[in-house]
C-alpha cells in the first residue's frame, strides 16, 4: 500500500510562505473603514489615562466577552488629530510580534468619535519594575524582559517602522513572563508618504 504525501505542518507552511507587502496607502483617506460599531458591544468600566488628543479606558466586550483597553479619539473635528489616530492603529495592528500590544478592533461610535480597541494588558510599567528590585540578582533576571523589548523594536524596524516613544512607561511586565511595547502613537511608518504641514 502507499502512503498518502506527508502535509506540512503549520509552521513549516508559515516559515515557507511569502512575507506579504502591503500597499502604502494615506491613512486620512481609510477613516471611513472606522464603521460604526455595534451600540452596545462595549461596556465601560473606567477611564486609564488621557493625553491631548485622546482617553484609555477598560472596558468589556460584550459579544467576546472579554476585558479590553478602548482608546478614544477626542479631538474629532481635526483631520489632523484623526490623521495621527488611524495611523495609530493601521500601524498596531499591522505589527504582529508576541511583545507588541495587540489590536482586536476599530470603528466608530454613533457620535462620530474613533476608537479602536487593544489587548489589556497586565502588567507593571518596567521602570516600577526595575524600582523594585533590591538585588544585582533581582536585576539580572529582567534581562529576557528588556531582550523581549528589543526583539519587538527590532521586528517593527524591520517593517520599516519606528516607534519614537520609547520609555520604560511604554513596556509593561506582566506577572508571567510577557512584555509587551504599547503606545505606538507617535510611530513613523518610513514607507508613509509625507504630509504637508506636518512635524518631521
Amino acid at each position: 500500500s502507499t502512503r498518502p504525501p506527508r502535509s506540512a505542518s503549520v509552521a513549516e507552511t508559515l516559515e515557507s510562505s511569502p512575507e506579504i507587502q502591503l500597499p502604502i496607502s494615506d491613512p486620512i483617506a481609510d477613516h471611513d473603514a472606522f464603521a460604526a460599531a455595534e451600540s452596545d458591544r462595549y461596556e465601560f468600566a473606567g477611564e486609564l489615562g488621557r493625553g491631548g488628543m485622546g482617553r484609555i479606558v477598560i472596558a468589556r466586550d460584550r459579544r467576546l466577552r472579554r476585558p479590553v483597553a478602548l482608546k478614544e479619539l477626542l479631538t474629532i473635528e481635526r483631520p489632523d488629530a484623526i490623521r495621527r489616530f488611524v495611523r495609530e492603529a493601521l500601524i498596531t495592528a499591522r505589527l504582529q510580534h508576541p511583545s507588541i500590544v495587540r489590536l482586536y478592533d476599530a470603528g466608530r461610535f454613533a457620535n462620530g468619535q474613533q476608537f479602536f480597541s487593544l489587548e489589556m494588558v497586565r502588567g507593571l510599567p518596567f521602570d516600577k519594575v526595575i524600582g523594585k528590585c533590591r538585588t544585582l540578582d533581582e536585576r539580572l533576571a529582567l534581562l529576557p524582559n528588556l531582550i523581549a523589548a528589543c526583539d519587538a523594536l527590532a521586528y517593527a524596524h524591520a517593517q520599516r517602522v519606528i516607534h519614537r516613544d520609547l520609555k520604560p512607561a511604554n513596556i509593561l511586565c506582566g506577572s508571567y513572563g510577557e512584555t509587551v511595547v504599547i503606545d505606538w502613537g507617535l510611530a513613523k511608518d518610513l514607507g508613509e508618504p509625507e504630509h504637508s504641514g506636518e512635524a518631521p
